[in-house]
């Protein structure tokens, strides 16, 4: 907790690092609730499963790419905004339930994973960059750790605000 208020730049990383775990597990469980409301549900839940595991087959290569970006801060900015853009999109392709709609959503989930696995890549030289040799082992640990409990808490709180929002995807979406 020192490093937290001590390095604004660890706090800024670790804070994105919430949002964007936060909003990528709200996403999940949205869009495989969206696949199972659609006509022929078993197939667009294997359909929208296929969509959340591609992305992790590109791992290596976005990876690479993070390590050939020079300004890497500058382009993690860019990259959430992208994100913000691209889920502000979602809010009106989830207004729909087709096939048109269904393959727009599924096309932006395996862009804004790509973009999330792109930043993962970017934080940790500019942790390194920003931290002593003594504080990148606990800050990777937090940063880690409080992603790993955002993501067990994103899928319930994502089916509780369907639930009290009666389906209302959109929603979802925009928080």
């Amino acid at each position: 907790m020192n490093l937290l208020r001590k390095n604004k730049t660890f706090a800024s990383l670790l804070s994105s690092s919430i949002f964007s775990m936060l909003g990528t597990s709200l996403f999940n469980i949205v869009f495989l609730i969206y696949a199972s409301s659609m006509p022929h549900p078993k197939m667009m839940i294997s359909l929208a499963e296929l969509c959340l595991l591609l992305p992790i087959i590109f791992a290596a290569y976005t990876g690479f790419l993070a390590d050939r970006t020079k300004n890497k801060a500058n382009f993690m900015i860019r990259a959430s905004w992208i994100q913000a853009v691209l889920f502000f999109l979602l809010i009106f392709l989830m207004m729909e339930k087709n096939w048109i709609s269904f393959w727009s959503i599924a096309g932006v989930k395996i862009l804004t994973d790509l973009i999330t696995s792109y930043k993962s890549g970017l934080r940790a030289p500019i942790l390194q960059n920003n931290l002593s040799a003594e504080e990148i082992q606990p800050a990777f640990g937090q940063i880690q750790g409080l992603s790993s409990i955002i993501e067990i808490i994103g899928q319930p709180l994502g089916v509780t605000i369907l639930a009290l929002s009666h389906q209302s995807f959109s929603l979802v979406v925009l928080i």
